[in-house]
């Protein structure tokens, strides 16, 4: 029940425009397995495998990482609830050439019809259709991730089809990427 009201206030602030980050230096591998460990109980519970490639050099993001973490969380969360017995969930991690950082987050969900997309980024909503029935949910994560993504001048994109699976990229824009060609940058002040 607290997460659920936590959530609700984090969006209201975040459509208000009262959402301030509070940012730091953080690394993404500790962000991805901190919420790996989370859902990797009920993971197990339904016989879902989780993978994640850990990349050789981590990556350090300039970042509000409770609010990071919280899209993590949902995502994978997401992605677990949405996929059946026996399935996966994977992880990858994509330091592109211009310094932003796509996060991968690919599942063998029941997946979502290409239209509908962009209907889950709408608070309280909820695919209605005989896949997604019997799936609870407040309807919040996306939203609230894709709000917090902007917030640090990233995004949140899905790729899926009905039965396919869902491939989530949560993506870092360059000025948010500490590590570039292998030298850690000096912290710099970032406008919120």
């Amino acid at each position: 029940m607290l997460s659920i009201i936590n959530d609700i206030l984090d969006l209201s602030k975040a459509e208000a425009g009262k959402l301030k980050l509070q940012e730091q230096d953080v690394s993404l591998i500790e962000i991805i397995n901190s919420s790996l460990r989370i859902v990797r109980d009920k993971a197990v519970e339904n016989g879902i495998r989780l993978a994640f490639d850990v990349p050789p050099k981590d990556q350090i993001i300039f970042a509000d990482p409770r609010l990071v973490s919280q899209v993590f969380l949902n995502v994978l969360s997401n992605a677990v609830k949405f996929t059946p017995k026996g399935g996966a969930v994977s992880i990858t991690l994509d330091a592109r050439d211009d310094g932003s950082i796509d996060v991968k987050v690919t599942d063998t969900g029941i997946g979502i019809e290409p239209e509908n997309i962009e209907k889950v980024f709408a608070p309280f909503v909820q695919i209605e259709s005989s896949l997604a029935r019997n799936y609870e949910g407040t309807g919040l994560g996306l939203p609230l991730s894709k709000n917090v993504m902007l917030l640090h001048g990233g995004s949140i994109e899905l790729e899926s089809s009905i039965g396919q699976g869902t491939i989530v990229h949560i993506m870092f824009p360059p000025e948010r990427n500490r590590v570039m060609d292998g030298v850690y940058e000096a912290p710099h002040a970032q406008s919120a």
